[in-house]
């Protein structure tokens, strides 16, 4: 009897212990569940200050280089005290008639390169040159019986100048230029009918007046299409000699 009192006392203490058990590990998952949310709620919210401060960061840079594109000119900026230029021209050359001696003589077209200066003030500008043409003879005129003789033979024009303009802006991106200079040509005609070379090397005086319209694409860079009309002052067996250019400009400004 006391035996089977025993067994009954433990069984039920087990069954006690078990379900103590059972109560303790219910407990513990639950505060593991209430941890794990903490955690996540916890990771949840330094993700999002971090994807703030990223916006914050990548908002600022993007405002900076937006600030830094608006203040880079992309155009020419005409209320700028003083700017720098250097610009190239090429152009074709059609050489006006001139006289060699007692005779008319015709020449085929050329070609002109100039290299120039520019110091600019807002809309105004000075600065010097150096330019170039080539070109040949192409025949005589006005001689007795013949009346006319193809020639041969090529001559050269080396000018250096001071010259002043303005350039008037059309638009943002467009703009018209007029410049008048005035130096020193350095003349070399070579002259050569049938077996015979006449050669003969001047300086005179030297003038030009160029206009055109340009566009700058991007800053400093410009281009510019332009007609010039120059020409230079009687030498000792050639008389005034004028020039008609078309041509195109490329400029950097700095």
């Amino acid at each position: 009897m006391v035996f089977l009192t025993f067994t009954i006392l433990s069984s039920e203490q087990k069954n006690n212990e078990e379900k103590k058990l059972k109560k303790t590990l219910i407990n513990l998952n639950k505060e593991f569940i209430d941890l794990k949310r903490r955690v996540d709620l916890y990771v949840l919210k330094e993700h999002r200050i971090a994807f703030k401060d990223t916006n914050s960061i990548g908002s600022e840079k993007i405002a900076t280089h937006k600030n830094e594109f608006q203040n880079t000119p992309s155009v020419k900026n005409y209320n700028q005290k003083y700017r720098n230029s250097l610009i190239y021209y090429y152009g074709f050359m059609y050489p006006s008639d001139s006289n060699f001696r007692n005779y008319q003589i015709q020449f085929r077209r050329g070609h002109h390169i100039s290299i120039q200066y520019n110091r600019q003030y807002r809309s105004l500008f000075v600065g010097t040159s150096l330019s170039a043409k080539f070109y040949d003879n192409y025949r005589v005129m006005g001689i007795p019986i013949l009346n006319e003789m193809n020639v041969k033979g090529n001559n050269q024009l080396i000018s250096t100048s001071v010259f002043g303009g303005w350039e008037i802006p059309i638009s943002d991106l467009f703009f018209f230029r007029v410049k008048v200079s005035n130096g020193i040509a350095f003349t070399d005609h070579k002259l050569k009918i049938q077996n015979e070379y006449l050669t003969q090397s001047d300086t005179s005086f030297y003038y030009s007046l160029l206009i055109g319209a340009g566009v700058q694409w991007t800053h400093p860079f410009e281009v510019l299409i332009f007609y010039q009309y120059d020409g230079n002052t009687n030498t000792q067996d050639y008389s005034k000699q004028s020039f008609n250019q078309v041509g195109i400009s490329f400029g950097l400004d700095y």
